[in-house]
């Protein structure tokens, strides 16, 4: 109704001015002749103007600087970054989003701003919606022991208070899986981890898995098969097996052998 009225009096100036923002996130795929590089981004519909007054506070969320030394607006300080969370309370979105294309998921650094971006997520009143959980998902991908340890707490806390769409989550993690940003070994530790805490956690990590199995299984990527084995130890241990329809059709269509062909039968086996 807001972004109606000021449309009608104003146009749309900018994303989250007039227009509630949408965004798009995808993969940026930069290959040399010995190695590729990945970087996560998040197109935003409409997109900002380069230039935006200073008193347009809901569109200066969405400038970002380009190149080899582009920053948030918030730059590289944990205070300013940790303040940043405080200007828009409403509407924490476009705050997650720029955390979420600030982890950097190739190497491992300090990066204590980054970690700073976490931190509302462990709110209780602080939903979880879609660039809350690209942040999440980000950080669950991290070589950085702080921000993937963060990160874990986020679900392990937001499992706990109902705050957690597990479905949600898992489909946008079938959405980077198969990129090559995401390293699945690192996700596989993660989700045990997790799992552990409780039944609960372990249910929806059982659940959770089934829900990202939304691809060809040809274009399935390295180390799938050690998060396939954990999903069929989940399985045993709640003496259950698969009710998710997409993953029993990866697993009915997959070819790969290896520890992936194993599991899947073995799963399907269960069923």
């Amino acid at each position: 109704m807001r972004d109606n009225i000021i449309k009608q009096k104003y146009g749309v100036l900018g994303p989250d001015a007039g227009c509630q923002t949408q965004y798009k996130p995808w993969v940026k795929v930069k290959k040399s002749e010995n190695y590729s590089f990945y970087d996560l981004k998040v197109d935003k519909v409409p997109e900002a103007p380069e230039k935006i007054p200073m008193d347009h506070l809901s569109v200066l969320f969405h400038k970002v600087e380009e190149g080899y030394y582009g920053r948030t607006h918030f730059g590289y300080n944990e205070g300013l970054v940790k303040w940043g969370s405080t200007i828009w309370p409403g509407n924490l979105e476009p705050y997650f989003c720029c955390g979420a294309c600030e982890v950097n998921i190739t190497w491992s650094e300090a990066q204590w701003h980054v970690q700073s971006f976490f931190e509302p997520l462990l709110d209780s009143s602080v939903p979880l919606k879609s660039m809350a959980l690209l942040l999440t998902i980000a950080g669950l991908s991290s070589k950085e022991p702080c921000q993937k340890g963060i990160a874990m707490d986020v679900v392990i806390m937001s499992v706990d208070d109902g705050r957690m769409d597990i479905f949600l989550l898992g489909d946008f993690m079938a959405e980077l899986i198969t990129t090559g940003l995401i390293i699945v070994s690192r996700w596989t530790k993660a989700i045990k981890e997790i799992a552990a805490i409780s039944s609960r956690h372990a249910e929806a990590m059982r659940v959770l898995i089934q829900s990202l199995l939304r691809f060809d299984p040809e274009d399935s990527p390295r180390e799938l098969g050690g998060l396939i084995e954990l999903l069929y130890e989940l399985n045993i241990a709640a003496d259950k097996c698969l009710e998710d329809k997409r993953a029993i059709e990866f697993f009915k269509n997959n070819k790969k052998g290896g520890k992936q062909g194993k599991f899947a039968k073995k799963l399907l086996a269960l069923a």
